[in-house]
């Protein structure tokens, strides 16, 4: 009796001892030297700076309104502005050095139209964006380091938003510039692939047999001149029935001439996995379905097939089917121990309250005692998902340990 008890008080004392240094209410997940991941939102007419490690908060010293939007360049460098102006429908462009709190412009450009989405090049020294005006929609190129504009592509419709661009996308090696075309009717949008060449400016279009609501999804080879890209010949059934039975079929397609070549003829059957070698061949693979009946006479006669024949299934990766379980309210910071989540609970009256929390990622964090690893939180407005509410996480090459 005494052995147990004593072999149980060991256990129990091992076992805190084991929580005490995972738990990070007890033991530090991060260096005092670290630099602290920052996360950015707005508060009414505030951008409010977020500590990841402490939860303490600043002001950015910038005035803004309700609809202008922000996002982060791609190194932390700068915070992208694009300003509203007034109810004229349009938006200034700067870049706001959060550090030394300055303007990289002196004057913000593109002050007559109305930036509708950016998307920055791999080197973050050249920013692509659309705009929306009263005849359509242009796609422009920024230089950072001289502030410079040039118009690349103009979709011209016959009133407002009647042509306009979106998904713009980069190619791996920044060769390419691929964007959608669309012209407005009535229910929907009929939308092209334009894949245009930057060194030179000329374009091409890649198209479905009908373009109404069609969605392009492009995957590249490593060096460029190539792309992968399934297309159906019926995207929806109609406008009010966002659906159809069209699985469509793979597609290559040479970027300097634009030449297509069919790969697949089965619009039944759904190619999935699409992609590109190590060799630089081309792979995807179909999922068909076998019925199969047996009688109990051949169900107890199949022949036994040796261990070392049988296909096993690959290895289980334990991080990657965390990752996957995320969910889209999930920001993980640069050092990936931290994260921000949103809260969604009921209240009194039975109101959606949603809440913004930063703190301890949940992978790294054993709740003890109600500590549950947060350092930060504040309410949310109902509509924060449409009104650029969160910011997000500033990027940062900081080598962060993990774990």
């Amino acid at each position: 009796m005494h052995t147990c008890k004593h072999i149980s008080h060991r256990f129990i004392t091992l076992l805190l001892l084991f929580l005490f240094m995972i738990n990070p209410a007890y033991a530090q997940l991060y260096d005092a030297d670290d630099p602290a991941p920052q996360f950015l939102y707005r508060d009414d007419d505030q951008l409010i700076m977020v500590n990841g490690y402490t939860g303490e908060t600043s002001t950015l010293d910038i005035d803004i309104t309700d609809q202008d939007f922000f996002s982060w360049t791609p190194d932390g460098t700068y915070l992208f502005s694009a300003h509203h102006q007034g109810n004229n429908n349009v938006s200034c462009i700067n870049f706001y050095d959060v550090d030394t709190e300055t303007w990289l412009y002196d004057e913000p450009v593109s002050c007559d139209v109305d930036v509708r989405e950016i998307e920055y090049a791999a080197d973050g020294a050249t920013l692509a964006y659309s705009t929306v005006d009263d005849s359509g929609g242009s796609l422009w190129l920024h230089d950072l380091e001289n502030g410079t504009d040039k118009e690349l592509y103009r979709a011209e419709g016959e009133g407002l938003n009647d042509a306009g661009i979106s998904t713009i996308q980069w190619s791996p090696t920044g060769a390419y510039l691929t964007f959608i075309h669309h012209n407005w009717i009535m229910g929907g949008t009929l939308n092209n692939f334009v894949v245009l060449k930057m060194d030179s400016g000329d374009h091409f279009w890649v198209t479905g047999a009908n373009p109404y609501y069609a969605s392009y999804a492009p995957i590249w080879s490593e060096d460029d001149n190539w792309f992968l890209i399934t297309l159906k010949a019926q995207y929806v059934e109609s406008g009010g029935a966002p659906f159809t039975n069209h699985e469509g079929d793979v597609y290559l397609v040479h970027n300097e001439t634009g030449d297509q070549y069919r790969l697949t003829y089965t619009p039944a059957v759904f190619e999935y996995d699409v992609h590109w070698t190590d060799d630089g061949d081309i792979a995807f693979t179909i999922a068909t379905e076998h019925e199969f009946t047996f009688s109990l006479q051949d169900a107890m006669n199949i022949d036994v097939v040796p261990y070392e024949d049988i296909v096993q299934p690959e290895d289980f990766d334990v991080e990657a089917y965390f990752d996957a379980g995320r969910s889209d309210n999930d920001l993980i910071s640069p050092d990936r121990d931290f994260s921000a989540w949103i809260t969604n609970r009921m209240d009194e009256s039975d109101e959606h309250i949603y809440e913004l929390n930063i703190g301890v990622d949940k992978r790294a964090y054993i709740d003890i005692e109600g500590d549950n690893g947060i350092v930060y939180s504040v309410l949310l407005p109902e509509d924060y998902q449409r009104r650029n509410i969160l910011i997000g996480w500033r990027p940062s090459h900081y080598p962060y340990s993990y774990g």
